[in-house]
Parts: C-alpha cells; sequence; structure tokens
C-alpha cells in the first residue's frame, strides 16, 4: 500500500468521525461505513512514522466502537438503552477528538 493509499484511507475515515458528530450520517451507517479500519491498514502501515498518531487515533476509535459491538450483543438491551449508548459513543468520540485537536479532524 503506497503512503498516498493509507493517507487517503486515513482521510476518508476521518471524514466518517466527523460525519457521525455533526449528525450528517446516521449512527449505524457509521458503524457499518468504518468497518474493520484500522485493523485492515495496520500490516500496510507497519512502521510508518508519518500515520503513527492517526492510526493510534482511530485505534482508539475502533475501540470504542467494539465497546458498542459488545453491548449490541447484549440480549438484555431493549428500548431506549441502544440510542444511549450510542449517545455515550458520540460522547466519547467527541472527547477523543478534544484530546487530539492537533489532529484537526471536527
Amino acid at each position: 500500500m503506497t503512503d498516498a493509499a493509507v493517507t487517503a484511507a486515513l482521510e476518508a475515515h476521518d471524514a466518517l468521525v466527523t460525519a457521525c458528530i455533526q449528525g450528517t450520517i446516521g449512527f449505524d451507517e457509521f458503524v457499518m461505513a468504518y468497518g474493520a479500519f484500522p485493523e485492515t491498514i495496520r500490516k500496510e502501515v507497519g512502521g510508518l512514522e508519518g500515520f503513527r498518531q492517526r492510526m493510534a487515533f482511530h485505534a482508539e476509535v475502533a475501540r470504542i466502537l467494539s465497546g458498542l459491538a459488545a453491548s449490541h450483543q447484549d440480549a438484555g438491551l431493549q428500548g431506549g438503552a441502544e440510542g444511549f449508548i450510542e449517545k455515550a459513543v458520540l460522547l466519547r468520540l467527541r472527547q477523543l477528538l478534544e484530546r487530539h485537536p492537533e489532529l484537526k479532524i471536527y
């Protein structure tokens, strides 16, 4: 994978995070589009220093989303609980972006 391809993938996923937080795409659409990123390109990026910070950011997004996936598998969720979890995930994403203003994603 070339540097340009990695950059394009990172920019596309940056845009997904922004669109989700701004509400221009639905939460389910965001989760589906985000997919298994950044794991899908981690081996390609390897030790490329220029991508380390952005990959770490997206690894944290993936960790936040994995908590959502785990809660969706919990058969005990009903009614408004799912909406509460989505709001909690959005809050965590906003907090993550606040910790990384240098990325200028949002």
